[in-house]
């Protein structure tokens, strides 16, 4: 019999969708499901990403991309499902996918550059493998590097679906108010 890989994964990180309207999701996720925004970025050509706590360390994302002519929109759809390993596990991860042939792409997510060539600029906050299952299916292994906190990580308005940024503030940033 073959030797499984022994991946030490922890949970599932996050579920990432793309979303028509960033701010009208952002609002549904927080004050209808309760999932407190734990951060919002702005991605390189124009496009928004976020990050909702689920309680037990899962995470729910949500991608908004601007409309491009012509092209249908991605919105609705599952963009892919991430499991979380501990950042000293991320390596034996890599190594294990690849040795069982698998096409791997690292990605190193900063929050000011998307995408770092260093895996130890301090800029990263969570390494990313990214692969595909039988059906196609895009899957992840993730090591966040930091706890997400919305008075850190809530850099950005959410956007609607015409790319207008729209005044919002996180549940854990307002005031509470006086009963």
């Amino acid at each position: 019999m073959a030797k499984l890989p022994n991946i030490p994964f922890k949970n599932v990180s996050h579920s990432a969708h793309v979303c028509s309207d960033m701010h009208a999701s952002t609002k549904f996720l927080e004050e209808v499901l309760g999932m407190p925004l734990v951060m919002l970025i702005d991605l390189p050509g124009g496009g928004q990403h976020s990050f909702h706590e689920m309680g037990n360390g899962g995470l729910m994302s949500y991608m908004w991309f601007p409309p491009v002519e012509g092209k249908p929109s991605r919105a609705g759809q599952a963009s892919h499902l991430a499991f979380n390993v501990d950042d000293e596990d991320f390596d034996a991860a890599l190594a294990a996918l690849r040795g069982a042939g698998v096409d791997v792409r690292t990605i190193y997510h900063g929050l000011k550059k998307p995408s770092c060539e260093d895996p130890n600029d301090p800029d990263v906050w969570i390494r990313s493998l990214y692969f595909f299952d039988p059906d196609g299916f895009q899957l992840e292994i993730a090591a966040l590097r930091t706890t997400l906190d919305p008075k850190k990580h809530v850099l950005t308005e959410p956007k609607n679906a015409k790319g207008d940024k729209v005044r919002y503030v996180p549940l854990a940033l307002r005031e509470p108010v006086a009963a």
